[in-house]
């Protein structure tokens, strides 16, 4: 089940109205687009008022080839999207990117066979990279962790693979780059404290008084993180070894 709701322009200002609730179980693609079409066309509203379309950031919705957006937009061609910008994705791209890139790496049967041989060889044992789903920053603590059991092992890999691609020479920079490790090490320790509050959201009985101050506490903790420049002993050693490393070169 999930709300049918709208955002408009009234004498007061910008409101919003909840329209309908509407079960759909299985939430495919197409039964989600005739679902939202049917109330459309139930209430009467001029689909040519339609400005946005606005969902969380799941593939049914926004995917690249088969989307409600897309189909909404061959019936509106001047909707534009009103998703969920995934602020901390965006805050943090410049830091998740290789990561990304990593865990989308292993997706590969191929792949996946030549890490598997290569753990052999080196004698570890085999877990593979936990991928993360659409919502990227709802998920990616997990997949983090993984790669941070498994850090040596896979950057082994990489820096003895071939570069052949772009990608490849940018995995293979990110993991022979000391700070690699670190970026690691500082997303596991903020994505750990949205994880927490993300669970204390999902509880059946969480109120919009709760979310405030869930939301308000999150915010606070990751300012004072900010402010007091700790982001984990983790994240510190890392950084200090590599202190010790630039003052040995620089002597």
């Amino acid at each position: 089940m999930f709300p049918f709701l709208v955002q408009y322009f009234s004498e007061i200002g910008v409101s919003r109205g909840l329209i309908q609730c509407i079960n759909d179980p299985d939430e495919a693609t197409i039964d989600i687009f005739k679902n939202i079409w049917k109330v459309i066309d139930n209430y009467k509203l001029n689909i040519e008022n339609l400005t946005s379309f606005g969902a969380d950031n799941a593939n049914a919705f926004y995917g690249k080839h088969h989307s409600v957006f897309q189909l909404l937009k061959d019936k509106v061609h001047h909707l534009l999207k009103g998703k969920y910008k995934r602020l901390l994705w965006d805050f943090l791209i410049i830091f998740i990117r290789p990561v990304h890139f990593a865990l989308l790496y292993f997706r590969s049967a191929k792949r996946v066979e030549n890490v598997k041989e290569y753990s052999e060889f080196v004698q570890v044992d085999f877990n593979n990279l936990l991928k993360h789903i659409s919502t990227k920053w709802l998920s990616l603590l997990r997949s983090i962790q993984r790669l941070l059991d498994k850090f040596e092992p896979v950057k082994l890999y990489f820096l003895c693979e071939q570069t052949s691609t772009n990608i490849q020479g940018l995995l293979k920079s990110f993991f022979d780059n000391g700070e690699g490790l670190c970026i690691l090490h500082f997303l596991q320790n903020v994505l750990f404290e949205i994880h927490k509050a993300e669970l204390q959201l999902q509880r059946s009985y969480t109120t919009i008084v709760d979310l405030y101050y869930i939301t308000i506490n999150l915010i606070n903790k990751l300012r004072q993180k900010q402010s007091d420049k700790y982001y984990g002993n983790n994240k510190r050693l890392v950084i200090n070894h590599l202190k010790k490393i630039d003052q040995n070169t620089s002597e």
